[in-house]
């Protein structure tokens, strides 16, 4: 079996694959740019961002769990297929995405996720949590606290 430097076309199947990854934490920090928005429009903007990260965007699907709220874009799959990552800040738990597929190639049916998107959902996750904190912060503090930001 050849390894990915001496098969160019897997090669170039690799590079696009975190070309997307890369896109999607783009797209996801430039939503996160927004402090005005309700935080569901925030959610709805990033679960329409994050499935086209992952190997089959067609077939993925996200959701993110606040606080106890589920916000999603469909029906949640009945599916075995699912990711995991916590919204966490300070040792604080106030959440989760879970991203999830809800078929799969037969070949892949034991873990159908790259190891790399196990990366991007936790570096997704990272981000949207540390967002939640500031926004969390700016939320609960007296707007003359924000001058000069």
């Amino acid at each position: 079996m050849s390894t990915i430097e001496e098969n160019p076309t897997r090669l170039i199947e690799s590079l696009k694959e975190r070309q997307k990854e890369l896109n999607c934490i783009h797209g996801v920090e430039s939503v996160l740019t927004d402090f005005d928005s309700p935080i569901g429009n925030i959610f709805q903007k990033i679960l329409d961002i994050i499935p086209q990260g992952w190997q089959f965007p067609d077939i993925c699907f996200a959701e993110i769990e606040y606080y106890d709220k589920i916000y999603k874009n469909s029906k949640s799959p009945n599916t075995e297929y699912v990711q995991k990552s916590p919204l966490h800040k300070n040792n604080i738990r106030f959440g989760e995405i879970r991203i999830y597929y809800t078929d799969v190639p037969p070949e892949l049916h034991q873990d159908p996720f790259l190891k790399e998107e196990y990366s991007l959902l936790n570096t997704v996750a990272s981000i949207l949590a540390s967002y939640l904190a500031v926004r969390a912060y700016k939320e609960n503090t007296p707007a003359e606290a924000h001058r000069g930001e």
